[in-house]
């Protein structure tokens, strides 16, 4: 089934999306870049604020940062379900288990990959973050100018990659300024979740405040896809209070 994950700068945003069937609120800076570390104590809010309604998971930010470390360390100390981190090069496969182990259990790694770097083969990260300890993998774009994740990489190479990532036990994520129509085009591979914040923002600016009537136009038009696909749940059929059983 796949869900909806919705990045979100603070709690107002998060209240916003609480009223949708948005089933994970993600916590990050985009002033910052794709992978902006989240403000710890918006993280913090936010996590008091869903109650367990929603899964909540924060931005620590991208390898080559500095104080990812520390802020991978700080973020999972804050009740989140997980934590984020970024990578855009194949010599930092060599850093997964530092990254894991800084974060601290029960709360859950994420390896965000970044599909525009012409170095990056998606494959080649599955074997090594389930080896890490990671509980999922996600594609993103690091460069928001450079278009969606369909100018990077198309259905067949990521309907692969779900396969291969589902195959290691994995959850896998979808994400890269998708919009309406590249959300669609990448439904049919399947992926446990779609990530978004530019199509949920006032005139697709993702550094600009959260629309709920935007956001709630692209929900609708997910789920009407999601119901031509026969094998798929629509998000209709689920039940919103359980949101993190929201699926399309």
């Amino acid at each position: 089934m796949t869900r909806i994950l919705g990045s979100v700068r603070n709690p107002q945003e998060a209240e916003l999306l609480l009223q949708t069937s948005v089933a994970i609120l993600d916590l990050k800076d985009p002033a910052r870049g794709a992978l902006g570390a989240a403000d710890p104590v918006a993280v913090c809010q936010v996590v008091d604020q869903v109650q367990g309604r929603r899964h909540v998971s924060a931005a620590a930010g991208s390898a080559d940062d500095g104080d990812v470390l520390e802020q991978a360390r700080r973020l999972s100390l804050e009740g989140v379900d997980f934590v984020k981190i970024g990578f855009s090069r194949p010599s930092q496969q060599a850093l997964l288990p530092e990254f894991r182990a800084a974060i601290t259990a029960p709360v859950q790694a994420v390896a965000v990959l970044f599909a525009d770097s012409p170095e990056i083969d998606p494959m080649q990260w599955v074997g090594p973050a389930r080896m890490a300890g990671f509980a999922g993998l996600m594609l993103d774009t690091a460069d928001k100018h450079s278009g969606s994740l369909d100018q990077h990489m198309d259905l067949a190479q990521a309907a692969d990659w779900v396969r291969a990532t589902r195959e290691s036990g994995l959850l896998c994520g979808l994400a890269g300024r998708l919009d309406a129509e590249s959300a669609r085009y990448f439904l049919s591979a399947r992926p446990d979740y779609l990530g978004f914040r530019s199509a949920l923002c006032n005139r697709s600016i993702r550094t600009g405040p959260i629309c709920l009537e935007t956001t709630l136009r692209l929900l609708e038009t997910l789920r009407e896809s999601s119901a031509e696909l026969p094998d798929l749940p629509t998000m209709i059929d689920m039940r919103p209070a359980l949101a993190p059983d929201n699926a399309l």
